[in-house]
């Protein structure tokens, strides 16, 4: 996916303005809180990773990945083989996150494309019935989920 952020944002938050650390960043806490491999007192660990492909200007074009693709916030594929990929929900959790740093950032995704928070908050659910399974098996995202 590839999130453009705002001019106005970068002016307001110093994080943004090296954007691939600050989408590490989301990714990282949203990863520790939701999806977190670690006990509590052990080092936070979670299971979501960004995979970032390339940074330039205000745009950021990243991958979700996780560590363990047996663990919360993975996904399976159609026909049930696991796989090092982010689920929907996970997916759903950090854009969140990062519409909340910046609520006028536009991200393409493969499914869609969101052009602000209130965009988002609208569209995304309509991409959780998608088929990504065949015509004689359909299956959607939010069933390939890893529990």
């Amino acid at each position: 996916m590839i999130i453009t952020f705002s001019k106005l944002a970068i002016a307001k938050h110093a994080i943004l303005r090296d954007m691939a650390t600050a989408v590490e960043m989301v990714v990282n806490e949203v990863s520790v809180d939701n999806y977190r491999l670690t006990w509590d007192h052990d080092s936070p660990i979670g299971n979501l990773l960004a995979s970032i492909t390339w940074a330039k200007g205000r745009r950021v074009r990243f991958t979700l990945e996780t560590r363990d693709a047996w663990k919360k916030g993975s996904r399976t594929s159609s026909a049930g083989r696991h796989m090092c990929k982010a689920s929907w929900e996970a997916h759903r959790d950090v854009l969140r996150a990062l519409f909340k740093l910046d609520p006028q950032a536009s991200v393409k995704t493969a499914l869609a494309i969101y052009c602000g928070r209130d965009d988002f908050e609208r569209e995304f659910p309509a991409t959780g019935r998608k088929n990504i399974g065949s015509m004689m098996q359909p299956k959607t995202m939010p069933e390939c989920t890893v529990r």
